[in-house]
C-alpha cells in the first residue's frame, strides 16, 4: 500500500473542508468569533493552514462576517493556490465592510490567480488607498492588462506602480512580462535577472525569469530557471505546466511524466494538464488514451466561471481544440472563435474553426476564418482546399439588398414618411426632435393611426400626460367608435390623475364592447388607485373565472393583495403570475422587484435573464439586468449590459444619465462619459447632463478637468449654484483654497446651506486661516442653532485647538440633540478619553459601537480606550475589527501593536509597527510607534 505524501494529505482535506456546508456543531468550543480568529492566528504562524481554517470555520459560525476571520481565509487560500475560495471570502468580506487598502491586493491575487483579468480591472481602483496598497494594485492591474494583451495601458499601470514604490518586485515582473509581448525578451531578460538578484527566493521572478529564457530559444536556462522556482514553491502550478509544455516541446515526453503526476496527486484533472496528457498519448499512439485525455479537459473546464475563458486565450484554445479533438463541434467553435479573436496569427486554430464551421453548414462563416491562412501560408493545401470547399457551398445574393429596396420604393404620403422618420428618431434616442416631427405629422395627417397611437405613447413615456390627453382627443375624434382609441384615452387621462374621467371613458369601451378586457383591467388598475381594493379584486376575480391561465390578471390580483398590505399573498401571486412561458415583461419585472427587496438577488437575476431573452433590446429589462449584476457584485457583466443599455438608449438624455450614473458607480468613468456624450449631442442645452460630466470628473479624481466643465457651465449658466459647489470641491483637492472659497461663497449667495458653510470652513482651514474657519461655523450657527453637522465641526474645531473644556459642552448640546448619532457619541468618547475622564469615555464608546458595531473608528475608539485602562484581551478583538475595516490606518495599527505588546505577543507586534511606520510618515503617534520598535528591537535577544 502507497503511503499518501503529507502535503497532498493536508491539502485534499482543506479542500474536502472547503467542501463541506454542513457546520460541526459538535466540534465546537464555547468561545466568541475573535477567540477561535486568534487560535487561527498561532496555528497560521505555525504553517499549521489546516487546523487554521477549522478555526476560521467555528469563527464564521459564531459571526460570518467576522472581518479579520474573513481576510485571514482569503490570505491561507491564496497560500494554497485556491483563488476562488480566496476570491468568495474576500468579496464577503469587502461587502461587510472591510478596509479597501487590505482587500484589493488580496482580491486581485485571486481573480489573475483564475484569469480573470476583466474583473480585477473593474475592481482594483487605486483611488483612495495608501501608497503601498496602491502601488500594488497598480502592478495588479498591469498584469490584468497584459492578460488582455492592453500592452499600453499596462505600461502606463507599471510606470504609476513604480513611481510610488521603484524596486516593487510585482512591477518588475510586469514590466519584464511587458517587454516579452512586445517582441523585446532581451530587455525582458534584463530587467527579471535584476528582480531574482533582488529577490533569490521569490518563485515569480524565478517562473518569469524561466518564461523569457524560454522566449529566447534557452531550454535548458529555462528548465534551470523553473526548477528554482519550483524549490521555492513547489505547489506553483503554472510553472509545472510551463515546465510541461517544455519538455513536450523538446520531445522529452517520459521527463514530462513526473511534473503530470504532480499535478494529478495536488490538482486533480486539471484542464491544460490533460489536454498537455492527450499530446503525449497521441505522440506515443495511444489513441484511446489520448481520447480520455480529451475527455478529462472538457470535463475539467466545464465548471469554470465564463470570466476565466475571457481573459485566457489559452483555456479557450484548450478547450476547442479538446472539443474539436473529440468531434463535439458545436462545442468546439465558440471557444476556438474566442480565441482567434485574441490571437489572429494563429493559422492552426484559424484552420480548425474553420473545419469546425464547415461540419456545422456555416460556409460562408467559415471564409472570413480561412481567407488569412491561405494568405500567410500559399502553399497551406490543406487550408487551400477547406476554403475552397467554402467557396463552392457559399453561393447566396445579399438578401439585405432587396431588402433595402423594397422598404425605399414603398409609397407613402408626404405627412406619414415625416411621421416615420420621426419614430425612427425617437427610436435612436433623439426624443425631443422626433416627438417635435411626430407632433406636426400628425397634426398634418391625423388619419394616420400609427402616427397617433405612437405620438400618444411617446407623451406618456415622457411624462407629458397633459398633452398625451389631448393627442389621445384627436386620435379618438378621427374613429369615435374606436375601443382602442376610446381605451388609450382613459390610460392618458388616467396617468394624469383625471380619475373620473378616465373612468368614464372605460365605461364607456365596455359598454359598446363588454368583452373588451384590456378596459376592464384598466378599470380595475383604477379602482386600485381610488383604493377601491375589493372592487378591484372582485372585478379581477370574475375576469379569471372567465379566462383562468391568464397571467395579466394573476398580476393585478398581486397588485391588489400588496396594497391590502398582504405581501405573501402577493408575493404568491406574482410566482404565479411569473410562471408561464408567455408571461409578460410586466409580470416578470413585478417579480423581480418583489425579489430585489427582499435581497433574493439569484432570482432577480434569473427574472431579468427571462426578461432579456424576450425584449433584448428594451431598456428597461437591460437596467434591471445591470441593476441586479451589481448588487451580486459581477460588475464585468454589469459592464458589457451597460454598454448595451448605452447603445439602446440612443440619444435619450434620461436613458443615458442613468445608464451613466451606474457606470460610474461600477468605476467605469470611460463608459459613463461616452454615455453623457452621446445624451449632449442632441440635447446641449441639458444642464443635468452637464453637471453629471463633471461629478463624472470629481469621481475619478481629474479636478482640472472638473474646474474646466464647471466654469463651462457657469459660463452659460451664472446662476447655477451646483456648477460653483462642484468647481469649488475641485479647487480644494487642488488646494487652490482661494479660489474654493470663492465658489463656495457664491454657493451661498446663490442657495444657503450648511455643504457651502462647511466647505467655506475647510477651504478656510487648510489655507491656515483657522479663526476665519471657525468664525464661519459660529455665525451660520447663529442663525442656524440645529444644524448638527456644523455644530459637530465646531466641535471637532475645538478639539484640534486643544480648547476640549468647551468641546466637551459643544458635543454635550449635540448628543441632546441627536442621541443615536453613532459618530458623535464616538468622538465625544474620544474626548472624555482625552480630558482623562476614562469611565466617560468608556460608557460614550460602548453606545456608538452598539449603534454602529461596523465602523472602523468606533472600534478604535472603544479598543483604545479599554487598552487604557488595562482590558486588553477585550480591546484586542476591537481593534482587529477596525483594522479589517480601515487597514491603511496606521494609527490603528499601532493603538493594535501595544495590546499585542502587553499580551506578550512581540513578534506580531513588531510586524504591525513595520507595517505601521512604513504606510504613513505622519500620523499622531508615530514618535509613540518608533519608541515602542525600539523597545521590542533591544528586547530582542
Amino acid at each position: 500500500m502507497s503511503v499518501m505524501p503529507a502535503h497532498r494529505t493536508a491539502r485534499l482535506a482543506l479542500l474536502a473542508l472547503l467542501l463541506h456546508l454542513a457546520p460541526a456543531e459538535a466540534a465546537l468550543s464555547p468561545g466568541s468569533a475573535s477567540e477561535f480568529h486568534e487560535k487561527a492566528v498561532q496555528l497560521e504562524a505555525d504553517d499549521e493552514a489546516l487546523a487554521a481554517i477549522i478555526e476560521i470555520k467555528n469563527a464564521l459560525q459564531r459571526d460570518p462576517e467576522h472581518l479579520p476571520s474573513l481576510l485571514l481565509a482569503g490570505r491561507i487560500y491564496l497560500d494554497q493556490s485556491l483563488g476562488l475560495a480566496a476570491e468568495d471570502v474576500l468579496y464577503t468580506a469587502l461587502t461587510a465592510g472591510a478596509d479597501r487598502n487590505t482587500v484589493l491586493p488580496l482580491l486581485g491575487e485571486a481573480l489573475l490567480m483564475q484569469r480573470k483579468a476583466a474583473r480585477a480591472l473593474v475592481e482594483l481602483q487605486a483611488d483612495g488607498l495608501n501608497r503601498s496598497a496602491a502601488a500594488r494594485v497598480h502592478a495588479l492591474r498591469a498584469r490584468a492588462h497584459l492578460l488582455r494583451r492592453e500592452l499600453d495601458e499596462a505600461r502606463a499601470a507599471i510606470a504609476a506602480a513604480q513611481t510610488l514604490e521603484p524596486e516593487l518586485l510585482e512591477a518588475r515582473l510586469a514590466d519584464a512580462s511587458r517587454h516579452v509581448l512586445e517582441g523585446d525578451p532581451r530587455t525582458a531578460s534584463e530587467v527579471v535577472a535584476l528582480a531574482v538578484e533582488e529577490h533569490p527566493h521569490s518563485s515569480k521572478a524565478w517562473s518569469v525569469f524561466g518564461a523569457i529564457r524560454h522566449a529566447l530559444r534557452d531550454p535548458d536556462g529555462a528548465l534551470d530557471a523553473y526548477a528554482r522556482a519550483l524549490e521555492s514553491d513547489p505547489r506553483d502550478l503554472d510553472v509545472r505546466i510551463a515546465r510541461v509544455g517544455l519538455l513536450i516541446d523538446l520531445g522529452r515526453d517520459d521527463a514530462a511524466d513526473p511534473d503530470l503526476e504532480y499535478i494529478a496527486e495536488n490538482f486533480g484533472d486539471e484542464p491544460r494538464a490533460a489536454y498537455l496528457r492527450s499530446v503525449i498519448a497521441a505522440r506515443r499512439g495511444d489513441a484511446e488514451g489520448a481520447r480520455d485525455a480529451l475527455q478529462q479537459a472538457v470535463a475539467a473546464l466545464a465548471p469554470m466561471s465564463p470570466e476565466a475563458f475571457v481573459d485566457n486565450p489559452a483555456l479557450q484554445l484548450i478547450q476547442g481544440l479538446a472539443y474539436y479533438g473529440l468531434k463535439q463541434y458545436e462545442a468546439a467553435a465558440p471557444p476556438l472563435r474566442s480565441y482567434i479573436a485574441k490571437e489572429p496569427q494563429d493559422l492552426g486554430a484559424r484552420k480548425a474553426l474553420g473545419d469546425t464551421l464547415l461540419r456545422l453548414g456555416a460556409a460562408r462563416d467559415a471564409i472570413p476564418v480561412l481567407e488569412p491562412v491561405t494568405t500567410l501560408a500559399p502553399r497551406d493545401t490543406r487550408a487551400q482546399l477547406l476554403l475552397a470547399t467554402a467557396y463552392a457551398i457559399s453561393g447566396y445574393a445579399n438578401k439585405a439588398t432587396d431588402l433595402l429596396e423594397k422598404a425605399t420604393g414603398a409609397s407613402h404620403t408626404a405627412a406619414v414618411a415625416r411621421g416615420r422618420l420621426a419614430m425612427l428618431n425617437i427610436g435612436a434616442g433623439r426624443v425631443s426632435e422626433g416627438l417635435s416631427d411626430l407632433a406636426a405629422a400628425f397634426g398634418e395627417d391625423p388619419s394616420d393611426p400609427q402616427g397617433g397611437v405612437a405620438l400618444v405613447i411617446t407623451y406618456l413615456r415622457t411624462g407629458q400626460s397633459g398633452e398625451a390627453v389631448a393627442a389621445a382627443r384627436t386620435l379618438l375624434g378621427t374613429a369615435p367608435d374606436n375601443v382602442v382609441f376610446r381605451n388609450l384615452l382613459g390610460i392618458a387621462l388616467f396617468v394624469d390623475d383625471q380619475l373620473p374621467a378616465a373612468r368614464a371613458e372605460f365605461e364607456r369601451v365596455l359598454e359598446q364592447a363588454p368583452d373588451f378586457r384590456p378596459a376592464a383591467i384598466n378599470l380595475g388598475k383604477l379602482e386600485v388607485r381610488a383604493g377601491e381594493l375589493d372592487a378591484a379584486r372582485a372585478r379581477f376575480e370574475r375576469l379569471l373565472a372567465v379566462k383562468p391561465d391568464d397571467p395579466k390578471l394573476t398580476l393585478e390580483l398581486s397588485r391588489v393583495a400588496l396594497a391590502a398590505g398582504d405581501r405573501r399573498e402577493g408575493m404568491r401571486l406574482a410566482e404565479d403570475a411569473a410562471r408561464p412561458r408567455e408571461a409578460g415583461i410586466d409580470a416578470l419585472f413585478h417579480l423581480y422587484d418583489l425579489y430585489l427587496q427582499d435581497g433574493e438577488l439569484e432570482r432577480a437575476y434569473d427574472l431579468a435573464l427571462r426578461a432579456k431573452a424576450r425584449a433584448e433590446t428594451n431598456f428597461d429589462v437591460l437596467e434591471r439586468l445591470a441593476a441586479v449584476l451589481v448588487r451580486m457584485n459581477k460588475y464585468d457583466d454589469a459592464r458589457a449590459t451597460l454598454k448595451n443599455m448605452s447603445q439602446v438608449a440612443g440619444f435619450d438624455p434620461d436613458k443615458q444619465l442613468r445608464t451613466a450614473a451606474m457606470q460610474a458607480r461600477i468605476g467605469q468613468f470611460a463608459d459613463a462619459e461616452y454615455a453623457l456624450f452621446k445624451a449632449l449631442q442632441e440635447n446641449p442645452g441639458d444642464n443635468r447632463i452637464r453637471l453629471a460630466q463633471i461629478e463624472i470628473s470629481l469621481s475619478k479624481r481629474d479636478f482640472e478637468q472638473a474646474i474646466e466643465r464647471a466654469t463651462a457651465v457657469i459660463a452659460d449658466q451664472p446662476a447655477l449654484a451646483t456648477a460653483y459647489l462642484f468647481r469649488a470641491q475641485a479647487n480644494l483637492a487642488l488646494q487652490r483654497y482661494a479660489a474654493s472659497l470663492a465658489d463656495y461663497d457664491r454657493v451661498n449667495a446663490l442657495s444657503p446651506s450648511s455643504e457651502a458653510v462647511l466647505g467655506g470652513y475647510r477651504a478656510l482651514a487648510a489655507g491656515g486661516r483657522r479663526d476665519a474657519a471657525r468664525s464661519r461655523l459660529e455665525e451660520w450657527l447663529d442663525t442656524h442653532p440645529r444644524d448638527a453637522s456644523v455644530r459637530s465641526a465646531l466641535g471637532e474645531d475645538l478639539i484640534r485647538a486643544n480648547e476640549l473644556e468647551r468641546a466637551r459642552e459643544v458635543y454635550a448640546e449635540l448628543i441632546a440633540q441627536r442621541p443615536q448619532d453613532a459618530g458623535l457619541l464616538n468622538n465625544f468618547a474620544f474626548l472624555c478619553l482625552q480630558l482623562d475622564d476614562l469611565p466617560a469615555a468608556e460608557k460614550h464608546a460602548r453606545e456608538a459601537h452598539a449603534l454602529a458595531p461596523g465602523d472602523a473608528m468606533v472600534n478604535d475608539t472603544l479598543g483604545w480606550i479599554l487598552a487604557q485602562r488595562g482590558a486588553h484581551p477585550e480591546a484586542l478583538e476591537f481593534l482587529r475589527e477596525a483594522l479589517a475595516r480601515r487597514g491603511g490606518d496606521s494609527e490603528i495599527r499601532y493603538h493594535l501593536a501595544v495590546v499585542l505588546n502587553a499580551l506578550g505577543r512581540a513578534e506580531e507586534a513588531r510586524r504591525q509597527l513595520e507595517q505601521a511606520l512604513e504606510d504613513s510618515r505622519d500620523f499622531a503617534s508615530r514618535s509613540a510607534a518608533q519608541a515602542l520598535q525600539r523597545s521590542l528591537a533591544a528586547s530582542t535577544p
